[in-house]
């Protein structure tokens, strides 16, 4: 078994816009630090938008299971005491 954010991460990275990341890399290269700044922030915010997109999908799922998962048991629970009283 390998951890779940290995596989996020590679299927993360591939959303990120590739001009953003190349100019951040370019600003790095040439030590200009406005671009580095401008299109690094950029970047982040892409990650941070993709990342946060990711978590509220992912606990809104989790959500629904378990709002199903409890609905189904209290729907047993009222079956079995319909068929106790039959």
């Amino acid at each position: 078994k390998a951890p779940t954010n290995i596989f996020l991460l590679t299927g993360i990275v591939p959303l990120l816009p590739g001009s953003a990341l190349y100019y951040t890399m370019e600003g790095i290269v040439s030590k200009n630090m406005s671009q580095i700044v401008r299109k690094g922030a950029e970047t982040g915010y892409i990650a941070v938008g993709i990342a946060a997109g990711i978590i509220i999908g992912s606990e809104l799922f989790r959500l629904y299971l378990s709002v199903r998962s409890r609905r189904r048991r209290v729907m047993e629970e009222k079956l079995a005491a319909h068929q106790r009283e039959n």
